[in-house]
């Protein structure tokens, strides 16, 4: 397995697809605003879903924030000591609504021209 599958398999994601729901839900009507976040995970420090062995779909789907995909982009050099970066952004669309409780989890407004 090569680096990029490892990470890849570490943020829950398979190689080759994004994750992806449709751009609605059981409480979303009509049109929904929508943002990009970034996240950056660190060495020997889980995520929150993988604290709860979710993607991170399902992990915010229970607590009723809609993203409605995630993948992960911007591959840079890291080191493999705890506290390093992963080496990824985990980039995705959420409901402009759910961007405070995402940014309290660590999440950060997402400009792919300038992360």
């Amino acid at each position: 397995m090569n680096k990029i599958s490892k990470l890849l398999l570490t943020a829950g994601l398979t190689i080759g697809t994004v994750l992806a729901t449709p751009k609605c839900s059981s409480k979303l009507t009509g049109p929904v605003e929508t943002t990009l976040l970034g996240y950056k995970p660190v060495q020997c420090v889980q995520t929150p879903w993988e604290a709860d062995s979710l993607s991170v779909l399902e992990y915010y789907a229970e607590q009723g924030i809609d993203i409605f995909w995630a993948m992960p982009a911007r591959t840079f050099p890291t080191c493999a000591a705890c506290g390093c970066p992963r080496g990824y952004t985990l980039v995705a669309e959420v409901a402009e609504k759910d961007t405070l409780a995402l940014m309290n989890d660590g999440f950060f407004h997402y400009d792919p021209k300038r992360n």
